[in-house]
């Protein structure tokens, strides 16, 4: 019986991820952001360039997992 309940919230939380992840307007929106902030704070070019591939690798690798399943 758990195992079922556990099932079925697991699959539920991954359809919330699948459509946020799906939705490339939150990426584009946190990349956005990101750009901007290294202008206020005057942060190294390459420093946002790192961490925008690795959110994009990261997202990448959420979708590859959740086709899989």
């Amino acid at each position: 019986m758990r195992n079922k309940y556990n099932r079925k919230h697991r699959e539920r939380d991954l359809s919330k991820i699948n459509a946020l992840i799906t939705s490339e307007g939150i990426t584009d929106d946190i990349e956005m952001s990101l750009w901007e902030i290294k202008e206020v704070f005057d942060i190294p070019t390459e420093e946002i360039e790192i961490a925008v591939a690795s959110r994009r690798k990261s997202v990448n690798k959420i979708r590859q997992t959740l086709k899989n399943e």
